[in-house]
């Protein structure tokens, strides 16, 4: 095996141009019936004149999301190839440390040959490296050993799985395949398999690939397998998007916040007739400047003793954008009540504190 390794800022990288085809068995569960069709020779990609046919990145970069495992097939190599990667796009979403493989050949097998991902898992946990949240973009080898045996496709995921081992997450993409038969039939399979395992284990999310390869934007696709530069560096990008959406949640930490002291005894809500007590397009002062302060005085309308009042705050014809805040008069008003556009009728609904004289700024 010949390696080249280029260095960069906070990242290495090693890209193989040279390996040793291996001979592929029947996996247990699978029939020569079932494999209607062997695995496709591995394609390898040609950058600036070199044949790659593995890719190795790691990203040492502590971000708030926490460390991610990415490891796949000819399918994801692309995204390690073209800049930006998907390493640097799970950065910039927040990931890190990345450490990343993808390998022509690559297979979800038992792990007894560098060409299996558990393989993998197994040597980098042996270096201590064990990220919580793993990317596993593989299948698309594996369809082709197994043909349309979902059993024998269960396994060889549940292969990878069990390797991963309980605690972590395993964000999982649905595969493509050329579509036509019996490739067409084998991709069905395969994903029902995901789909399956998916719908029984929490820790295991999947991603439909073909329906979003499917909805355009990522270039020619001539095998449906494989994208050109401008398509890997879209599905980097929509990778790292979808697998933070799928993966971030909300976590409490800390403890409870304080709760605000009452400024007076309980109150009751006491109902009324609705009331409109002012419209500025026909009674004074008229039409109201930025920055100006109107009083609004509620007469006898309010039964005695009242400390707030519900009022729906409406501008209409405003000549600019701009906001109304109502309150007790004298006290600050520290948010908008009602937020408008120009030209545009807006109105909100509010529950404000009547001032001293039993009034409404």
């Amino acid at each position: 095996m010949i390696g080249a390794q280029r260095n960069a800022s906070n990242r290495w990288v090693t890209a193989v141009l040279l390996v040793a085809t291996a001979a592929i068995a029947l996996t247990p569960g699978s029939t020569a019936a079932d494999r209607t069709s062997s695995v496709e020779p591995p394609e390898p990609f040609e950058v600036a004149g070199s044949i790659v046919m593995a890719e190795d990145i790691h990203l040492p970069i502590d971000r708030p999301l926490g460390p991610v495992t990415v490891i796949g097939d000819s399918v994801l190599l692309g995204s390690g190839l073209y800049s930006p990667t998907l390493p640097d796009r799970l950065v910039e979403h927040g990931w890190g440390p990345v450490r990343y493989r993808g390998a022509v050949g690559m297979t979800a097998g038992v792990g007894t040959t560098s060409n299996d991902a558990a393989w993998w898992i197994r040597h980098w946990r042996a270096q201590g490296w064990d990220a919580r949240d793993v990317i596993v973009n593989l299948g698309a080898n594996d369809s082709g050993i197994c043909g349309i045996n979902q059993a024998c496709a269960r396994t060889r995921i549940l292969a990878v799985l069990d390797e991963i081992g309980f605690g972590h997450r395993i964000w999982w993409p649905k595969i493509t395949r050329t579509q036509t038969s019996p490739d067409l039939q084998q991709q069905q399979a395969w994903n029902a398999a995901l789909d399956q395992l998916a719908a029984a284990r929490p820790d295991l999310y999947t991603w439909d690939w073909p329906a979003e390869l499917a909805s355009g934007g990522y270039g020619p696709a001539s095998d449906y397998v494989h994208l050109g530069p401008a398509g890997y560096r879209k599905r980097s990008e929509t990778i790292a998007r979808v697998f933070t959406h799928d993966m971030t949640r909300s976590v409490r930490i800390g403890g409870d916040a304080p709760l605000p002291v009452p400024a007076a005894g309980p109150s009751t809500y006491v109902p009324l007739i609705p009331e409109r007590v002012i419209d500025t397009r026909s009674q004074d002062p008229g039409r109201r400047p930025a920055g100006s302060v109107l009083t609004v005085d509620f007469g006898d309308l309010l039964p005695a003793g009242a400390s707030a009042v519900a009022v729906n705050v409406t501008a209409t014809g405003a000549a600019a954008a701009g906001f109304l805040a109502a309150g007790a008069c004298g006290a600050p008003i520290a948010a908008s009540t009602v937020n408008f556009e120009r030209a545009v009728d807006r109105g909100a609904m509010a529950i404000t504190p009547l001032g001293t004289g039993d009034d409404l700024c």
